[in-house]
């Protein structure tokens, strides 16, 4: 009994530091992806795989936010 308490405390408390490292990478990731211009967060959503592709849209969005 005692053996099959500590096996399930201690997955609960791997998953759970597991899963707080993935939603800080993830936070992280998308505080400085929000934060650098360099890569928009459209582009990612378009899937836009190639530089030409990216370097293009980016170009787009800086004439929008101009005008």
């Amino acid at each position: 009994m005692k053996r099959s308490y500590f096996a399930a405390l201690t997955l609960l408390a791997t998953s759970t530091t597991i899963l707080s490292t993935a939603i800080a990478a993830t936070v992280a990731a998308t505080a400085q992806a929000r934060h650098s211009r360099a890569v928009s967060l459209s582009a990612i959503a378009l899937n836009a795989t190639s530089p030409t592709k990216v370097n293009a849209h980016n170009l787009k969005l800086q004439r929008n936010r101009r005008e």
